[in-house]
């Protein structure tokens, strides 16, 4: 279970996610090379990796463009590799990372995950959407928590999970999910207008979510409360901030 953050540090490197048609942005969990995704308006993908403490330069994706038919985009969140467009109507695609020999990141084509399946925060009540192990799970705005389980080709129907509510109250900005270091529990991390975090523990069995912890503040400074702080992620087992100007800082996520 994560009790404390660490204290803030700036990313060195070329700026990030500062562009005006920049619409999202992904990160990865605990893994080492820690990537940042952003994508763009226009189905442009964009990667940087966090090393040591800089960002390198951004690599654009080659393959098929993704997320570019908004309003009809919804959402878009990643999966290892695997990135998922939420439609307006509760449809999902789903378009995968591979490398080409020159290094470069490429998508593939979309696959349609539910033609005749569940719809995925179709209602206007739902409000975040993240992935969490091998689950979609949908928070309403009163704190509901829904979670579909993925197979390879399908998405299953949403099922409440019991346990405490999350993210539920007008302070609360950011939501974001993962796993902080490597063989810990997946947590749900909500931080507020005024940079508090709290983090709910997600218990899970056999890959279904089970139930949702009681939610626990952390310890340590403020993260993205500031006026300019334009994106909150989670990568590399650390809270990654993003400013309108591009400005990158780090948090470590500490047990």
């Amino acid at each position: 279970m994560s009790t404390r953050i660490g204290t803030p540090v700036r990313l060195m490197g070329p700026p990030v996610a500062f562009n005006t048609q920049d619409w999202w942005v992904t990160g990865a969990g605990h893994t080492g090379e820690a990537p940042i995704t952003v994508g763009t308006i226009h189905g442009e993908a964009w990667e940087h990796s966090i090393a040591g403490g800089n960002i390198t330069p951004a690599k654009k994706y080659g393959g098929v463009r993704i997320g570019f038919r908004r309003p009809i985009d919804r959402w878009v969140i990643k999966r290892t590799i695997t990135w998922m467009v939420g439609l307006c109507d509760g449809n999902v695609f789903s378009q995968v990372k591979s490398v080409a020999p020159d290094g470069t990141p490429v998508l593939s084509a979309p696959t349609h995950m539910n033609p005749s399946g569940p719809r995925v925060a179709a209602n206007p009540v739902d409000n975040h959407v993240l992935a969490i192990g091998g689950n979609i799970v949908v928070i309403t705005h009163d704190g509901q928590v829904f979670a579909h389980r993925l197979s390879d080709t399908a998405i299953g129907p949403g099922k409440p999970v019991p346990g405490a509510r999350v993210a539920f109250r007008t302070a609360d900005r950011w939501v974001v999910a993962g796993q902080a270091r490597p063989g810990a529990e997946h947590e749900i991390f909500v931080i507020t207008s005024n940079g508090e975090v709290w983090a709910n523990t997600v218990h899970m069995s056999g890959g279904d979510i089970q139930e949702i912890g009681q939610s626990h503040r952390l310890a340590g400074p403020g993260v993205g409360f500031r006026a300019q702080d334009r994106w909150v992620v989670l990568s590399g087992g650390k809270f990654v901030v993003i400013t309108e100007n591009g400005e990158a800082w780090v948090n470590d996520i500490l047990e």
